[in-house]
């Protein structure tokens, strides 16, 4: 009984190595997490790229919000977010403090 413990528990460390060298290894694709600035030079527009999510910054009634799309292999999504530290509502809370 003590043999079979001990070969379980060799067993069981084995695996567990094993299981955090594919997970050190498997975050290494430099390419996937960082991001890419392209800027066009007609309009001015800095769009971003990171893990697969293109997003720019758009101004819409004074404020500032972040508009992003992914690609997908039926289709596109697409999402809108208030950007948390929009220049304009900055400098409205600025205002109301005076």
């Amino acid at each position: 009984m003590q043999k079979i413990r001990k070969i379980l528990t060799v067993i069981l460390g084995v695996l567990m190595l094993i299981a955090i060298a594919v997970a050190l290894v498997s975050c290494d694709d430099a390419s996937y997490t960082e991001t890419q600035v392209t800027e066009n030079p007609e309009t001015g527009e800095i769009t971003y790229t990171a893990r697969g999510v293109k997003f720019h910054v758009v101004e819409i009634d004074g404020c500032e919000y972040i508009m992003g799309t992914r690609m997908y292999s039926d289709g596109e999504a697409g999402y809108m977010s208030h950007k948390g530290n929009c220049k304009y509502c900055e400098e409205r809370r600025r205002a109301e403090q005076y």
